[in-house]
């Protein structure tokens, strides 16, 4: 099977001629280090995972989830979608030598996410304490302590945009894939060590916060190190209004897809309680190990694609689309295979408790196997300018994941969440290729050629 997937990754590596080594040598050192870094994350989230299982119990990481959900959801819209934009304007700006529209842009967006930011964080902390009632205050407030993160975790995700944007792909994930969840890790078993008794999910939000402070300040003496001289010695020039209008689509994207993705847990903690939550996150966290690979790609194709379209190389474009969806869906199908095999031996880890979400998890695998056969499809159409129709897909998935979720939840849980959620997965994916091949011509698993 390995020798396969190598054959198949050999002719990504070679997609250009000799006057394109700078983009081969983009994807080889790109592919290499986020494929690492990518297995160390989701190593490290792992282990994380384990710990708040047996730190925490089935409650008490139900709450931390179901709070950091909220924030997490609450997150897409305070970038305004910004953080996405960046990513494919500054590939463009640096290809053509804007410098001074990659310095106004990073100055602008700094400030209209920390001003959006703050407000939107305000206004939510005010409406859940308008809502509690008589509700379970612990879980109210754990998700005051998670909002907290929102503008910090904002102005963080800018920066690491604006590192894949320059192709600093490797560098630009660290802070928030290894560094951040190493110190909670750390944090976290420290007060275990010295305060077993009082430890409580309070303590990691706590903990949480302090990591995305650290890695925000990390990130941002990277970018600052990793900006063309140019770019610091030019006059800013603005088109605020143009980047706005632009970033708009890629902030419903966000929102419609971390919907897709997360809803289930939010309607599953309302439904059936933060217990039920707790089960789930396990379980999911699990599933994600099958897609890793498909999210370490995405990292290295983003800038790449942006710059290929910008180009007008769409036969170059194709080649690296079909190669790289080819042998990221092998290896999915690969490590999917392989959990399915041994979910229990995988869920004893966490505790007896959590082996009553097998189903759940393989009907989870199931989707992400699907979703890596069909590619990197929803960023080829955002990274090329066709966001729109992403929005479109991704909204009618959102809308039927809910309806999915209100339906099958009452009725069969976890598993009822599980179907809810890899249905509209396979919706949303199969109408990005309808999307992608009527816009772009672009197929998946093509053999045959452009003629431009």
């Amino acid at each position: 099977m390995l020798k396969v997937i190598a054959k198949k990754i050999q002719p990504v590596l070679a997609l250009t001629e000799k006057n394109n080594n700078s983009l081969k040598n983009r994807l080889i050192k790109g592919a290499a280090g986020s494929f690492g870094l990518k297995v160390a994350s989701s190593g490290i989230a792992f282990i994380m995972s384990i710990i708040f299982a047996r730190f925490l119990g089935t409650t008490g990481l139900g709450t931390y989830s179901y709070a950091t959900t909220w924030a997490n959801l609450l997150s897409i819209p305070a970038t305004l979608g910004i953080d996405q934009l960046i990513v494919r304007e500054i590939a463009i700006y640096r290809t053509k030598s804007r410098w001074e529209l990659m310095a106004g842009l990073l100055r602008w967006s700094n400030l209209v996410v920390l001003s959006f930011s703050i407000g939107l964080t305000l206004v939510a902390t005010a409406i859940v304490w308008g809502m509690k009632g008589d509700s379970d205050t612990r879980v109210f407030i754990a998700v005051t302590l998670a909002m907290v993160t929102i503008p910090i975790a904002s102005l963080r995700n800018l920066r690491l945009g604006a590192m894949r944007g320059l192709h600093r792909i490797v560098l630009g994930q660290i802070p928030d894939s290894v560094f951040a969840p190493t110190i909670v890790i750390a944090l976290t078993s420290l007060a275990y060590l010295l305060f077993p008794q009082s430890s409580n999910v309070f303590w990691v939000l706590g903990f949480k916060i302090i990591a995305i402070v650290i890695t925000f300040f990390i990130g941002s003496l990277w970018l600052w190190r990793s900006l063309p001289q140019k770019v610091k010695q030019v006059k800013p020039r603005f088109a605020g209004k143009q980047w706005l209008v632009a970033a708009l689509p890629f902030m419903f994207l966000g929102t419609t897809q971390l919907i897709n993705s997360r809803i289930d847990v939010i309607m599953l903690g309302g439904i059936k309680g933060v217990k039920a939550v707790g089960i789930y996150a396990v379980i999911v966290g699990v599933a994600q190990l099958t897609a890793f690979i498909h999210h370490s790609s995405l990292s290295v194709l983003a800038p790449n694609i942006a710059t290929l379209y910008s180009e007008g190389k769409l036969k170059q474009l194709e080649k690296l689309v079909q190669k790289s969806a080819l042998a990221v869906f092998l290896f999915s199908l690969l490590i999917g295979g392989i959990i399915i095999l041994l979910g229990d031996y995988c869920l004893l880890i966490f505790g007896s408790e959590f082996v009553s979400g097998r189903t759940a998890m393989n009907i989870l695998i199931l989707g992400q196997i699907f979703n890596a056969f069909t590619g990197p499809v929803g960023l080829i159409l955002n990274m090329t300018g066709y966001q729109n129709y992403t929005v479109i897909a991704t909204g009618l998935s959102s809308f039927l994941n809910v309806i999915f979720n209100f339906l099958l939840i009452p009725k069969w849980g976890i598993n009822g969440a599980a179907i809810a959620t890899t249905t509209s997965l396979i919706i949303i994916n199969i109408v990005k290729v309808i999307f992608m091949q009527k816009t772009l011509d672009i197929s998946l698993y093509s053999l045959g050629s452009k003629k431009t």
